[in-house]
């Protein structure tokens, strides 16, 4: 007998067979199949044979294909609801943002960036900047940066094989095009992408905000853009770009850091300027604490002084170089100013801050600052507006002594109680701009604005000063008027959106989700359409593409005085172009 203080799976514990037994065991088992087989030939003959459950059954029974489309139904929840990840059969997206500092790169499916990195690579045994804005290289040596770059994103970074994946190219509206066109080039060509969907910065950054009509400023690292969105076109008539970004904080720390540290690097200014400086405007009298930075390069590490942390972005709000034009609450104004009188306050309701640069501490409180100080620059009259005199009428009305309602009852009526005072109020010839109501102490308090200062003659004069809401009087007991001044211009109406996504990469949140989009197949450029004409991608000055084939002799359009343009046309067609289609213009007879 086996030891019961041993464990069940040790073969130690377990009893050794002899050989009738093990015998018979084999003799039980063949008999047990062999009755298998039996009942398997019945089955057979009364039925058919039974299909046996191959790869190959399954593929031709359709089996497999349930199979692999209940896993592919097993969908991703992300921060765009569940279901995005797994939208058709297709492979997700690549999203890919360069900026002239970072660059964000991910996947259509995910709500943040896979990851973002610095813009630079190695090129000749020294680290270069890939974003080339003033395009100083010759097509070689950018074509050799971009590709050493490309190869890092997607196959360190990513780890993705860009053969046959679709690429959302995320841009801002004039971007350089040697470098746009060389990256182009290189996707096409050298990544086999299967297409490119290419999106304006300014654009995708109104998408998770539920935003058609904004005002873009996108505060980046070399300079800082303001453009209009009018239902997801930009406005390329209210395009304003100035010098002021993350570069020019990072030149004022480095000459205000001049005698204690001769050349610090670009990381150690971007750590300082996150880490210290705040943009907001401290109260007079108010002194920060001196931090201690510390660097491998300095010995005893460098101070930073209260001035240093409050002034080095100084320059973003009152000019770079001494240029007051070269603000950003100014490139602000310009653009308000470039639009039409009736879009104006629209937009300034509308305010999207987006880039690295809107997040220093207290960026958007000294935005609004600078703009409401700008009001009084002769520049900007036409912002500012005219105050408008309002009357504000406090109607107190209390119900009749007989049955009095209660205060729960009495809330339920005030909502008709305030829509007759409107409706008596209107039908007297009273303009009323704004209406409210509270209840304090069993009685109703309407508060109504209205440019007209008769107020309570139309009421007493309508019903004798008593309101009848259904079956219940109300008298008025008092009226109470004042006047204030109401203004009305755009300055006025000046705020910022809040937005649910770090500023830095807003843009990149944007294209994630048109990237989902499978309806956006048809505004993509295919590989195949690529090389049979080379483009250098859309402009957004108009709706056409930037052809680079060989030029051909375009057919001259008839003289002016040969045709007239249709009148009520729209202001303009495509992307912000005013050129009138061929098929609109009517030939005089």
């Amino acid at each position: 007998m086996a030891d019961d203080g041993k464990a069940k799976g040790d073969p130690k514990a377990e009893p050794k067979l002899s050989t009738a037994e093990l015998l018979a065991k084999r003799s039980s088992a063949a008999s047990l199949l062999a009755k298998t087989r039996e009942s398997r030939a019945k089955a057979g003959e009364a039925g058919g044979a039974a299909p046996r459950r191959t790869l190959s059954s399954l593929t031709k029974s359709g089996a497999l294909s349930k199979l692999q489309g209940a896993s592919s139904r097993t969908l991703s929840v992300d921060a765009f609801g569940s279901g995005v990840g797994g939208m058709g059969s297709e492979k997700a997206a690549i999203i890919l943002d360069i900026g002239a500092a970072y660059t964000k790169c991910g996947f259509s499916n995910e709500a943040t960036p896979r990851v973002v990195i610095r813009s630079v690579t190695s090129y000749n045994g020294a680290e270069v900047r890939v974003y080339d804005p003033e395009e100083q290289r010759n097509i070689s040596v950018m074509t050799e940066i971009l590709v050493r770059f490309l190869h890092e994103v997607f196959y360190k970074h990513l780890l993705v094989k860009t053969t046959d994946r679709r690429v959302v190219f995320v841009e801002p509206i004039a971007p350089p095009v040697r470098f746009r066109q060389t990256i182009i080039d290189l996707l096409y060509r050298h990544y086999l992408v299967s297409s490119i969907l290419h999106v304006p910065a300014a654009t995708v950054a109104t998408v998770p905000l539920w935003l058609t009509t904004a005002l873009v400023v996108d505060c980046g690292h070399t300079e800082t853009t303001v453009v209009a969105v009018f239902d997801g076109v930009p406005s390329v008539t209210s395009f304003t770009a100035v010098a002021a970004g993350a570069a020019e904080v990072h030149a004022q720390i480095k000459t205000r850091l001049a005698d204690k540290w001769a050349d610090p690097p670009d990381e150690a200014l971007e750590d300082i300027k996150v880490r210290a400086c705040i943009a907001g405007r401290l109260p007079e009298g108010t002194v920060l604490p001196t931090l201690k930075y510390s660097a491998k390069e300095l010995q005893h590490g460098v101070d930073l002084d209260s001035e240093l942390r409050t002034t080095a972005c100084d320059s973003l709000f009152e000019g770079v170089n001494n240029d007051v034009w070269s603000s950003i609450p100014r490139a602000i104004l310009d653009a308000l100013m470039s639009c039409s009188v009736d879009s104006r306050k629209r937009l300034a309701k509308n305010i999207v801050l987006c880039g690295g640069t809107a997040m220093l501490p207290g960026f958007r409180h000294r935005l609004a600052q600078s703009i409401a100080l700008l009001g009084e620059d002769p520049d900007y009259k036409a912002l500012v507006g005219a105050s408008s005199r309002r009357c504000v009428a406090k109607v107190t009305l209390a119900p009749a002594e007989v049955g009095k309602l209660e205060v729960g009852d009495l809330r339920g009526n005030a909502h008709r109680l305030l829509d007759v005072l409107v409706d008596l109020l209107r039908s007297s010839g009273v303009q009323v701009s704004e209406s409210d109501f509270t209840v304090v102490d069993g009685k109703v308090v309407c508060t109504i604005q209205s440019p007209d200062e008769d107020i309570d003659e139309g009421l007493i004069r309508k019903d004798k000063a008593s309101v009848l809401v259904g079956r219940r009087t109300y008298t008025i007991t008092d009226i109470t008027k004042s006047t204030t001044n109401t203004p009305s211009g755009v300055l006025d109406a000046v705020a910022f959106v809040e937005s649910p996504a770090p500023a830095n990469v807003l843009p990149w949140v944007g294209a994630s989700i048109l990237g989902t989009l499978e309806s956006l197949a048809s505004k993509s450029i295919s590989r195949d359409t690529y090389l049979k004409e080379p483009s250098g991608g859309p402009d957004y000055t108009s709706n056409c593409l930037i052809r680079l084939g060989p030029k051909t002799e375009e057919p001259k359009p008839p003289p002016p005085e040969k045709w007239k343009v249709r009148h009520g046309r729209p202001s303009a067609w495509g992307c912000g172009s005013l050129a009138v289609p061929p098929e609109i213009k009517q030939h005089a007879i």
